[in-house]
């Protein structure tokens, strides 16, 4: 299937991507769901637009800085991918970024560039192993977002993929 048609037909998903705990469940759920759909899914990092108009004057220096650093979480979240069965099944994920307001408003706008059927993300820590906390991002998304969101729960990442009896 080329990139045109899995964007028409909506055979993707978009994984919303932080180097923490979090971004490693939602990346587990976003692959085991790939895997199990045969989509092919997106990994994005969100990183906030650059200061544009503000009192601070903008530094390209800091910004390449962070863009590097971003980068280099997603050449992590590449690794740990390929330790998954979507992986090793052929399916391989695309890693991006991309700046925005907000990262909710930033996969909104990476799951219409991409025609995903879905946004993935993690859950807020702080709640009991294996459920699910909403966070600013999650509640932001759920309350805003025209594209499904599925919010993966708390250690995810740890567990192996298991089918529905």
């Amino acid at each position: 299937m080329s990139d045109s048609d899995a964007e028409r037909d909506g055979d993707r998903i978009v994984v919303g991507y932080t180097a923490d705990d979090s971004g490693a469940d939602a990346l587990a759920l976003g692959a085991r769901m790939a895997a199990a759909t045969g989509a092919q899914f997106e990994v994005v990092m969100v990183l906030p637009i650059e200061a544009r108009g503000g009192v601070v004057p903008r530094d390209p220096g800091h910004e390449r800085r962070v863009k590097e650093q971003a980068q280099s979480w997603l050449a992590e979240a590449f690794t740990r991918l390929r330790e998954t069965d979507a992986v090793a099944s052929g399916v391989e994920p695309g890693l991006h970024i991309r700046y925005a307001d907000s990262f909710a408003a930033g996969l909104i706008a990476a799951a219409h560039e991409f025609g995903a059927w879905l946004i993935v993300v993690g859950s807020a820590r702080g709640g009991m192993l294996g459920l699910t906390r909403l966070g600013s991002v999650a509640n932001e998304l759920l309350r805003t977002s025209d594209v499904p969101v599925v919010v993966a729960p708390a250690a995810n990442a740890a567990g192996p993929a298991r089918r529905p009896s």
